[in-house]
Order: structure tokens, then sequence, then C-alpha cells
């Protein structure tokens, strides 16, 4: 069950005295993945390219399958990794909201936003989010009503009145103006070497269809590296220029080649498959 494919040795249900032990990969492990992907998430986020934060925070939120360690009892070590696990998972969540208002749905979100404040009302990252949800939804007197709760909540059960963020929201309401972003959102701009379309590319329907599946799992958070070999004259007129000026991969950048990139192509890559070619021209992946 452990090793279906093993053809020698076992590597992962091993013999060590004065028993057995278990030795797993840490990159096979859910609570590792779920941390790496949160990780690889929150700069792309701050930076302003919501779209691949969310496909990453939801791909960590899938591996999760009730609360951390809930079958292996309550040891106090057990209890510190999951409390710690819970509040990592909280934070992920707060961050896919704030991904998911950033490309506009944040109409979609209030059923959800409400019953977060109503599971965890001391927590104000949730009771803002809501009050955007709603702000941007057209529903202002909800939103202020939102932050009128809030507030009487914290007071009565911590004593303290709510922090900056809720009030800056609070005040950018009540003077009507867009609230305040919690991230960015700015869309990286082409280089000038590229630009946007500057003459229609003929007669390379296959390359065409095979770079634009690589950019749509690209931007499924899926994708390689995609070198395209060719005259430089070649691809400075045709492929490239057409490729980023008709797709919306704001988020993605380009890099030229130069020759620390050619010196690691010659010395670390070694394509496998040939996944597009014709004339003088190939791409790899």
């Amino acid at each position: 069950m452990l090793e279906p494919g093993r053809r020698s040795n076992w590597e992962v249900l091993v013999t060590s005295a004065p028993g057995y032990s278990l030795r797993v990969d840490p990159r096979r492990l859910d609570v590792t993945l779920f941390e790496e992907l949160l990780e690889q998430a929150r700069p792309v986020l701050a930076a302003g390219a919501p779209e691949l934060a969310l496909t990453r925070l939801r791909r960590a939120s899938r591996l999760w399958r009730g609360a951390a360690y809930e079958d292996v009892g309550d040891a106090e070590f057990v209890l510190v990794e999951r409390n710690r696990l819970a509040e990592l998972r909280l934070a992920a969540t707060a961050d896919r909201l704030d991904a998911e208002i950033a490309i506009g749905r944040a109409a979609e979100l209030v059923g959800e936003l409400r019953r977060l404040v109503a599971e965890y009302p001391l927590r104000e990252r949730f009771w803002a989010r809501l009050m955007v949800a709603l702000h941007e939804s057209g529903r202002q007197a909800e939103a202020l009503d939102v932050y009128r709760e809030a507030r009487a909540h914290l007071v009565r059960e911590v004593g303290v009145e709510p922090g900056p963020e809720l009030r800056a929201l609070e005040s950018a309401i009540l003077a009507e103006q867009p609230c305040p972003p919690r991230y960015p959102t700015r869309p990286q701009p082409l280089p000038a070497s590229l630009g946007a379309d500057r003459n229609p590319l003929i007669g390379r329907d296959v390359e065409m269809g095979w770079l634009r599946e690589a950019w749509r799992r690209a931007l499924d958070d899926d994708g390689a590296v995609v070198v395209i070999e060719s005259e430089p004259a070649w691809a400075r007129a045709g492929w490239l220029p057409s490729s980023p000026g008709r797709w919306p991969v704001r988020e993605l950048p380009f890099s030229w080649p130069t020759p620390s990139w050619a010196r690691l192509h010659r010395a670390r890559w070694t394509p496998s498959v040939s996944r597009a070619s014709r004339g003088n021209a190939r791409c790899w992946s």
C-alpha cells in the first residue's frame, strides 16, 4: 500500500531496530505542502498578483480534511502543533478572502464572512473583510452596522476599541470613498521590446496552440519554464510579441536570453520532449 511500485527494498516502511521506521519525504506531507503554498502565495499577493495567489491558496485549502491531528489524542505536543496549524489555516483563509476581494468577488463572500465573524468574533480581520465586501457590493448601511457590531463585541468581551484597520474602513465608508486595499493590484507592464501586437502571426498555429496551453497552466500555477529556441529576428518579429499582448498574463514575468541563462540551459537543462517545432524554431518545456 505504501509503495505499490516497489521493485527493490522498502524505502518508506523500513526495518529499524528495535522495530520499524516510517521514512517519508517531507515534500509528500500535506502539512509541508500547505505551508509551502502559503509562503509562496503571500509575497505574490503583496506584489499585486491576486489571481496567482488565489490559485495557490485554494490548493492549500483543499489539503485540509477536518481539524489537524484530530485522531491522535490530546497530548501536549499534539495540542501545540494542532493550534499552530489552526492559526495558519485561519491566516490562509483570510489571505484567500483578500485575494478574492481584490479580483472583484466581494459580493460572493458576504455569506462566508458572516459565518466567520460569528465563529471568530475577536478576529478583526474577518470583520474588516466583511465591511469591505458589503461596501463594494453597494451595501454601505450594512457595512456600518457591521462596524458597530464589531466595536460593541470587542468592547464588551475584551474592553478594547477597534484597531486602525476597522476605523479606517469606517471613515472611508462614511466619506463615500473606496475602502483602502489591504494589498495592491499592480498589473506588471510588458517589456518595451514586446509591447502590443505589431504584426499578425501567420502559419504558426501548432506552436501558438502549444504556447497558449503553457500560459494557461502557468496561470493555474502548474506551469514550467518554456524555452523558445530560434533565430533572434524570428522571435522578436513573431512569436514572443504576439504572446503577452494577446493573453491576460500580467502576472507572469518575461526573461530575455542572457549569457547566464544560456550557461544554465547548457549546464542543467536537458529537454526531454520537443512539444512544438517547425522550420527554424523549437520550443521546449
